[in-house]
């Protein structure tokens, strides 16, 4: 499993798995949650944040653009 060093990593690659399948709305191309399996990790605030597969693109995408920045 992949962990990144930051948000903006982790939202870098999101974006690039977006662009490889652009008619999903979720991680694992699924329409629907139901799977708290995890896609990816990312530190942030001296955390380690889980995010899972089923996790929408959108919140995603919302939040790496109202982001003030790494902790």
């Amino acid at each position: 499993m992949t962990t990144y060093n930051d948000f903006a990593a982790f939202a870098q690659a999101v974006e690039a798995h977006r662009q490889a399948n652009p008619d999903w709305i979720r991680l694992n191309g699924r329409p629907t949650t139901g799977s708290r399996d995890p896609w990816a990790y990312f530190l942030y605030a001296d955390r380690k944040w889980k995010v899972d597969v089923d996790s929408s693109f959108l919140p995603i995408f919302y939040r790496r653009q109202t982001s003030t920045g790494n902790r």
